[in-house]
């Protein structure tokens, strides 16, 4: 109950365990009092922490707008390929995924495919509309690119190369035969594969023209999380200390500004301003008397906070729910922060906030806010 173990350094001195006390004949120990009273408090604790939980969604959100989830150990399962997420097993095997889509999350039951590639593969996978989740890999492939178009989905062989699997008609497609390609990712909608050539330099491959282009201005060293795609159209990463934004189509450097982001997204923060490089837009958080940071990231919204280091111990947490759109935000000053986890999560033009802990989970729709 003891959440987040507080008391658990205090001692009781060895010289009060034998001080007594007399209340009608019946002695008790000054220990087992004070046992008796930090429990108390620790049920206190813990019951105010769930009753702020809930109160700040209503606060803040409708009704209509909160939807507990019910049955799952929402902080056990990693949701590291959304909209799907996994538990393990105690040998790091994936146990059970899920599907987190229209306010619930559901036990996903798991198919196999067969197919041939020089000699017999199989794998595992869970589908749902463009997003297809790829595990247990056998023989000569062994990592898929979770997204899926025209039944099609990006393979990487032991071999170093990449191929183009039609999961409805069998038919493989050789996209590369250097045996250096690697580290393949696809573009929000399809249009663009983005591979490596074993750490020397980056490719764009178009699944339109079926061309692959060498991009100059990439590090070949970047990994898969220094660099994302915006939109379809456009590729941002970082070096040392500037950012970069790259058009897909022409493999030319279209913005760069001094310094980097976490998510190698398109927005330098500056103190408390929020400066998109590709709309060339900037907006003020006017509440902040920090340097703000990206806690969390969808294709329309950011959940910013702030660097003060302080926050941690503090009891209100300053957090800004910014529209990239509508270059405009919300204050969401949550009344805790130990325990809690907080982000965005974004399918299909739906965008949730997801609020945790180890006994509540929420997700909550965010469209509202803005209206």
């Amino acid at each position: 109950m003891n959440k987040w173990k507080e008391f658990d350094d205090i001692h009781t001195p060895e010289d009060w365990k034998k001080i007594t006390y007399t209340q009608k004949k019946k002695h008790y120990s000054f220990s087992m009092v004070l046992t008796a009273v930090i429990v108390c408090i620790s049920l206190i604790t813990v019951s105010a922490f769930h009753s702020d939980m809930s109160e700040w969604l209503t606060n803040h959100f409708s009704k209509e707008d909160i939807h507990p989830v019910e049955n799952v150990a929402f902080k056990d399962i990693s949701w590291v390929e959304a909209p799907f997420g996994y538990t393990y097993t105690k040998d790091d095997k994936i146990k059970n995924i899920y599907l987190m889509h229209h306010n619930q999350i559901k036990l996903q039951k798991p198919r196999t495919y067969k197919g041939v590639y020089k000699k017999p593969f199989s794998f595992k996978y869970v589908r749902y509309h463009h997003d297809i989740f790829m595990y247990d890999f056998s023989e000569n492939i062994w990592y898929g690119v979770n997204r899926i178009f025209n039944n099609t989905v990006y393979l990487s062989t032991k071999e170093n190369d990449i191929i183009a699997l039609n999961m409805k008609t069998g038919n493989i497609e050789a996209i590369t035969t250097d045996h250096r390609s690697v580290n393949p990712y696809l573009s929000p909608h399809g249009r663009y594969l983005f591979i490596n050539k074993q750490d020397e330099y980056w490719t764009i491959y178009d699944t339109v023209n079926k061309t692959e282009k060498i991009v100059p201005d990439i590090c070949g060293y970047a990994l898969s999380n220094e660099h994302s795609f915006y939109g379809d159209d456009y590729i941002i990463t970082y070096g040392d200390d500037y950012t970069i934004v790259i058009d897909c189509a022409t493999q030319k450097v279209v913005e760069k500004w001094n310094g980097i982001t976490e998510f190698a997204s398109a927005f330098e923060l500056v103190d408390n301003t929020i400066i998109n490089h590709v709309t060339r837009k900037s907006c003020e958080i006017k509440e902040e008397n920090y340097r703000i940071k990206i806690a969390s990231s969808t294709s329309q919204y950011l959940l910013i906070t702030n660097e003060n280091e302080d926050s941690f111990y503090d009891k209100h947490v300053n957090y800004y729910l910014y529209d990239i759109q509508k270059n405009s935000y919300v204050p969401l000053s949550l009344p805790f922060k130990n325990g809690v986890d907080i982000s965005l999560y974004e399918y299909e033009g739906e965008n949730k906030l997801i609020i945790y802990d180890d006994k509540q989970s929420y997700l909550v729709n965010l469209q509202s806010l803005f209206q």
